[in-house]
């Protein structure tokens, strides 16, 4: 058999893929995914109301939390652990007294 022969010349030949519509889709996700990554991290600033902070104490908090230090990071994970615990709790609180005041029609 020939290469030739292979190929039924009756048959529709397949289209060649178009990477270039991939590779933008995919582009696209990393967009959004950057993106919502930005507002997530601003949303961040905001919960622990750092964004009351000069920017340079921010980044500079930042940058000192990149420490390899394990005590450092351990004492900063506490503290966040801390800070997310205490704002669910005072949500739980919120959600608490908003559905007792619905229930007793305040």
């Amino acid at each position: 058999m020939t290469g030739s022969s292979l190929h039924n010349k009756d048959e529709p030949r397949r289209k060649p893929r178009d990477y270039g519509i991939g590779v933008e889709a995919i582009n696209q996700k990393v967009r959004a995914l950057k993106q919502r990554m930005i507002s997530q991290l601003g949303e961040l600033v905001i919960a622990c109301r750092a964004d009351m902070l000069p920017v340079d104490v921010l980044a500079g908090g930042l940058l000192s939390g990149r420490s390899n230090d394990a005590p450092v990071q351990d004492v900063w994970w506490k503290a966040g652990a801390v800070m997310f615990s205490t704002q669910s709790q005072k949500q739980r609180a919120r959600n608490d007294c908003a559905s007792s005041c619905i229930s007793f029609g305040i």
